[in-house]
């Protein structure tokens, strides 16, 4: 009984190889000689083979729809968009940001008072000086002419 199963063992073994390469006499003779002995392996070999010539013979025609051809273009556009924005997206946030930064900057400068402010009592003092000052200069237009 052993054997028996060794041997339709080998057979379905031999029995898909002759689909895929030539086999030996040797396994041509075994193949035949184990086909009129044991039926349940004929049967199986045959259904197998039956199955294997009905896929052969189905053609596999799709139907592709009238705007297959667009559809997959305008996929293929938007995936390049998407592409092309997540690689130009850090250089635009940078740039964004740059250019905020130098506004608050320009904003700074051209708030910023050019001349200091002076309290009550610095104001006396620095009036007091720049009251001097047009004497020396006059002195001095005086003595460049």
């Amino acid at each position: 009984m052993k054997v028996f199963r060794l041997s339709c063992h080998r057979f379905q073994k031999l029995s898909q190889a002759c689909e895929e390469r030539a086999i030996s006499p040797r396994e041509e003779q075994f193949l035949g000689r184990h086909r009129e002995s044991c039926a349940p392996c004929r049967q199986s070999e045959e259904g197998v083979a039956m199955a294997l010539n009905m896929l052969r013979e189905i053609k596999l025609e799709p139907e592709v729809s009238p705007q297959f051809d667009q559809r997959v273009l305008r996929r293929l556009r938007v995936q390049n968009s998407r592409e092309g924005f997540s690689y130009w997206s850090p250089a635009l946030v940078g740039a964004a940001i740059a250019a905020v930064t130098l506004l608050g900057a320009l904003q700074l400068i051209a708030h910023s008072p050019s001349t200091p402010e002076f309290s009550g009592s610095q104001r006396a003092s620095a009036k007091a000086e720049l009251n001097d000052l047009p004497l020396l200069l006059l002195k001095d237009q005086e003595r460049s002419p």
